[in-house]
């Protein structure tokens, strides 16, 4: 992080960060119900200003990606499995 507080990295617009945040929420509580709500799963979502200009603005849309993972332990033992893990990736483009 410089000085001034900025990491120097991707930023995307400031409506489509709320709309990240709004969407990072959502999928958390999905994950929640889906998955449980322990600590063996994880959701994330990540959202990008196309190229031609952003989301206020409008004219180049967004892109984004929806990750969930899950473990799996011997402590499911509702499940046939010892050990394992799902995980979703979904990339969108909205124009």
């Amino acid at each position: 992080i410089a000085a001034s507080g900025e990491s120097g990295g991707f930023q995307p617009s400031a409506a489509l960060r709320q709309v990240e945040i709004m969407a990072n929420e959502v999928f958390d509580s999905y994950r929640s119900l889906y998955y449980g709500s322990d600590d063996s799963s994880v959701a994330s979502v990540y959202l990008w200003d196309r190229d031609g200009g952003n989301t206020a603005g409008g004219g180049g849309g967004f892109a984004g990606a929806f990750l969930i993972k899950k473990e799996i332990t011997e402590e499911d033992s509702d499940r046939h499995l010892r050990k394992g893990a799902w995980n979703s990736v979904h990339v969108v483009e909205v124009v």
